[in-house]
């Protein structure tokens, strides 16, 4: 079996880095893997940029800048029609496509290229059955056509309104392909099943996996020490991989932790771990970290908090949930999204009201202040993640599902 995956990026972001582990896992299992991606940040000699000649992505460009210029957005890039002529497609049995959406593939040619091969789409987010947006929050135009959108500049932003029809095109193109979703979350199992463009498609959910070989419990002593921190402060953690991304509720940890200051005689520490810096608050103590992309060191900021904290307001399974859980810390995010399918109220974690600050900070206090609940809850997590959320039990399960498709494919 051979497998080619498409992608944006081989390092950074939480799609970039499932997609890295599957290629990379599926290979450990004997399976041939593949990567073309946008732009190449690592040394794997299997993984190479979709379009490689300067010339060739100076037509990538412009081509890319004049379409979207009309509000057609990632409508024409032409090696995207090339790649039925590739080597590496060629060779690959199935295609597997993740985050398409960020300038260097055209949506409209997989009706091209699925008679070619099968095509298995992760669901990375909501940009597949919208107008344009990446997350669209409380707005369920994506049910009856879009337009009329109150969210142009949301990720990816759009200069005109053009969401009707660009949500009519992509019907159009999934009507004409032979695609098969893979979903890791429920919530985004359900909305493929209610969405006008996907209902049609067969979908399976297969949740991401984690590396049990990189994520673990660490001593939280030992892994404090390693990162300078004091044995007795209490320490909440933060990750994402731009921590001033509005979408990952950096504000909402600011406020919860301001709060949770007054009247404590230690007040918490905050731990950001991610790209970028936020706007200092004097009422909090804050620690950066960087090294989001850096794994080992990541482990000893899991290892090293007592709790981590992931409001974000639109959400659908990120890796460091399950992370954390993997580690033995406890997680308190917003119920949003597919974050319940990991965190399960007062069991693993504590899952607040979408956006209510005083749930959120009673879930971070009720931790912080039950040591014990809280290597309870750290324990369950990271027995829920040995049981669901393994890297070596999604690989598995994709193979299989490949192996379906390809046997169905070739009769």
């Amino acid at each position: 079996m051979n497998v080619l995956h498409i992608g944006g990026s081989d390092v950074g972001g939480g799609s970039a880095r499932s997609a890295m582990n599957l290629h990379r896992s599926l290979r450990s299992m004997g399976v041939g893997s593949r990567m073309y991606v946008a732009r190449k940040g690592g040394d794997d000699p299997d993984v190479a940029e979709l379009v490689r000649h300067r010339s060739l992505q100076l037509i990538e460009r412009a081509a890319g800048m004049i379409v979207d210029a009309v509000g057609f957005q990632y409508v024409f890039y032409p090696s995207s029609w090339w790649l039925r002529m590739d080597p590496w497609f060629r060779a690959a049995d199935v295609i597997q496509l993740y985050n398409i959406h960020g300038g260097f593939f055209s949506l409209h040619a997989l009706p091209w290229l699925s008679r070619a091969k099968p095509i298995v789409w992760r669901l990375s987010d909501m940009w597949p059955l919208t107008g344009h947006c990446a997350y669209s929050y409380s707005c369920d135009r994506l049910l009856t056509g879009c337009g009329r959108c109150p969210l142009l500049t949301e990720y990816p932003a759009l200069r005109f309104d053009t969401t009707h029809l660009m949500w009519r095109l992509k019907k159009s193109a999934y009507r004409s392909s032979e695609l098969i979703v893979v979903a890791p979350s429920r919530w985004i199992a359900g909305l493929a099943a209610k969405s006008p463009l996907l209902r049609h498609v067969p979908i399976h959910r297969i949740a991401n996996g984690i590396d049990a070989t990189t994520f673990f419990p660490s001593n939280k002593k030992e892994a404090r020490r390693a990162l300078g921190l004091k044995a007795e402060t209490p320490v909440v953690l933060f990750v994402a991989g731009s921590l001033s991304e509005p979408r990952k509720g950096a504000a909402f940890v600011f406020e919860a932790l301001s709060r949770l200051g007054q009247g404590r005689a230690m007040k918490p520490l905050l731990l950001l771990a991610g790209g970028g810096r936020l706007a200092d608050e004097s009422s909090v103590s804050v620690k950066y970290l960087g090294f989001e992309r850096d794994e080992s060191m990541l482990r000893l900021a899991y290892s090293a908090a007592d709790v981590m904290v992931l409001p974000a307001t639109a959400e659908n399974l990120p890796n460091a949930i399950l992370e954390s859980m993997a580690c033995e810390t406890p997680v308190v995010a917003f119920d949003v999204g597919g974050v319940s399918d990991a965190v399960i109220h007062l069991e693993t974690g504590y899952l607040a009201k979408a956006q209510d600050i005083d749930d959120l900070c009673a879930g971070v206090a009720l931790i912080l202040d039950n040591p014990e609940r809280c290597e309870t809850m750290g324990r369950k997590g990271a027995q829920l993640v040995a049981q669901e959320f393994e890297l070596t039990t999604q690989t598995r399960r994709v193979v299989q599902l490949y192996d379906e498709i390809i046997q169905e494919r070739h009769g």
